[in-house]
């Protein structure tokens, strides 16, 4: 059966609903060397299968993604998400790196859209 909380992660114990989640599994290299001599590229790999999840949130209240934004605040954080490789929650690592925020008014007041990476660590 699909699991009903695919767009909820876990930071640091408060869980936050996601209007879109996208998952990223990506091979972390250093400076990669070609050899002039054959023209082989030669990969430096530091780490394979690391998760990076693009997250955003949509026509939420500004205090609210404030809440989010301090989240995100320190250099790294446990959360907990689910892995749709895994087909499971997972607790991982990360960290925030790219963010930004666009605010727009309605009739009911401000609302803000909220976008950020995560990366494991």
């Amino acid at each position: 059966m699909a699991n009903e909380r695919r767009h909820e992660i876990t930071i640091s114990g408060i869980t936050i609903s996601l209007s879109s989640k996208k998952d990223t599994y990506f091979d972390l290299d250093a400076e990669a060397t070609r050899s002039w001599k054959t023209g082989i590229l030669k990969r430096n790999r530091i780490r394979k299968n690391c998760l990076k999840i693009e997250c955003s949130m949509e026509n939420r209240d500004a205090d609210y993604v404030d809440l989010v934004l301090g989240l995100l605040d320190p250099q790294e954080f446990q959360i907990e998400v689910y892995d749709r490789y895994k087909r499971e929650r997972v607790t991982k690592t990360m960290y925030c790196s790219d963010r930004s925020t666009e605010d727009y008014e309605t009739v009911s007041g401000t609302k803000t859209t909220l976008s950020f990476n995560l990366i494991e660590v």
